[in-house]
């Protein structure tokens, strides 16, 4: 006696593992090239917010003592 859920489990694997055999994987280069990429744009989006935080807040302790509060 089988129980239902145990052939739906391994219905369930079988489809994946079809399922993986479509998948079209990257080669070893194309991963160094996407994950370099995504580091230069960190780098340079965290840069940016710095040096942007930094002006901002500048600017504000200027607006603040100019206003005397």
């Amino acid at each position: 006696m089988k129980i239902a859920w145990v052939d739906t489990l391994v219905n369930f694997f079988k489809d994946v593992r079809a399922e993986m055999k479509k998948v079209s994987w990257p080669t070893s280069q194309e991963v160094w090239g996407t994950t370099l990429v995504t580091m230069v744009a960190t780098m340079a989006l965290a840069i940016y917010l710095y040096f942007a935080d930094f002006v901002l807040g500048r600017l504000m302790q200027y607006v603040y003592l100019k206003l005397g509060a």
